[in-house]
């Protein structure tokens, strides 16, 4: 999901494909009805806390990957050219230099 406008219809069609009122998703979410509308309606200035645990709540995943399409530049812990990875294979990504580039 490039967007918080994808990640928004995600979470209207997910919730309306299980046949669940806002209320109901809120309960779950542990949000108030208020704030899932708002966050259904666009409302781009949400926590992302509380968008991840409305994510959980419908058993939606969200995930944070490099494009494939931009250049991995010199950033701390990140070599330039190429992502690395821990011990677990995760790739690692640093995200001051994601936000920085995204800011420029």
């Amino acid at each position: 999901m490039a967007t918080v406008n994808s990640i928004r219809m995600a979470v209207l069609g997910r919730r309306r494909a299980l046949d669940l009122s806002q209320a109901q998703v809120a309960v779950r979410a542990g949000v108030s009805r208020k704030w899932l509308s708002e966050f259904e309606q666009g409302k781009v200035t949400a926590e992302l806390g509380l968008v991840l645990r409305l994510l959980d709540s419908l058993d939606l995943e969200f995930s944070v990957e490099p494009k494939r399409t931009m250049p991995i530049s010199k950033g701390r812990g990140v070599p330039s050219g190429r992502p690395t990875t821990d011990t677990n294979g995760m790739t690692l990504i640093d995200l001051d230099q994601l936000l920085s580039e995204y800011r420029s």
